[in-house]
């Protein structure tokens, strides 16, 4: 819980001390992204599911750097051992900047990170010897992420987004992402 108070607390001041920035902000669209997420360890590769919200330049006077947020969903059942079956799920609620490159052409590539709240419960089941027992937790904690990618504007009311991210919280993962966008500027 003290991660989370922290994390709020950055937040905050942020907003408070450079007013300019957070003002600045101008929702441009929104729209639906799907992953194919490698988890580090024993998880197999599975599917991902999410919503996004593109908010703009962060700075007016700098186009190139903008601001994105969305809400993440994977999940995955492995066995670890013979005797052992883990399911995990993973939910995060993210806040990303994006420096977009212009090459003068119709795509935008970009590099970018940021911060989220990582949301994950597991349950582990145990069948030894005719015994079944079951195990269930859950853990909430900061994630950060790199990303990189193309944003490819499909005429003027969609914009298709391929990148790879690289999410490092209690389970890393390496996505690779697909998100359309519908824009309302």
């Amino acid at each position: 819980m003290n991660r989370i108070a922290l994390a709020l607390m950055i937040i905050l001041s942020c907003i408070m001390i450079f007013p300019a920035v957070s003002g600045a902000l101008d929702f441009q669209g929104i729209g639906g992204r799907i992953s194919a997420v490698f988890p580090k360890g024993d998880a197999d590769t599975n599917f991902g599911l999410g919503a996004i919200a593109d908010l703009g330049p962060i700075m007016p006077r700098w186009e190139p750097l903008k601001a994105e947020i969305y809400v993440s969903y994977w999940g995955n059942s492995y066995k670890a051992a013979a005797i052992y079956k883990t399911d995990l799920t993973s939910v995060s609620f993210n806040a990303r900047a994006k420096l977009q490159f212009t090459l003068g052409g119709v795509i935008f590539p970009f590099i970018g990170g940021g911060l989220g709240l990582d949301l994950e419960r597991w349950t582990t089941e145990q069948d030894s010897s005719g015994s079944v027992g079951s195990i269930s937790d859950s853990d909430t904690g900061l994630i950060t992420h790199l990303v990189a990618g193309v944003d490819i504007p499909l005429g003027a009311d969609f914009k298709f987004t391929p990148q790879a991210e690289y999410n490092m919280s209690r389970t890393d993962t390496f996505q690779i992402v697909g998100a359309l966008v519908l824009m309302f500027r």
